[in-house]
């Protein structure tokens, strides 16, 4: 499973998903237009299973920058 959150400077959540080959394309979530050129947080959260079978959950945590 996969979940990603992007939030602006301010914290406020942006965009949001949870399958595999979905992107977020610069639009807010709630109101589909397009969010400032500005640098926004990423947060990706994932579960996979490791070579001894068990299932591990893991968090990655960046920015990216969006330049329109």
């Amino acid at each position: 499973s996969v979940e990603v959150f992007v939030y602006n400077r301010w914290g406020e959540l942006v965009w949001e998903g949870n399958a595999l080959g979905q992107f977020w394309d610069g639009t807010h979530y709630l109101t589909n237009q397009p969010v400032p050129q500005d640098v926004y947080v990423y947060r990706l959260k994932y579960a996979y299973f490791n070579v001894n079978g068990y299932l591990k959950t893991k968090q990655r945590v960046g920015r990216i920058a969006l330049i329109r």
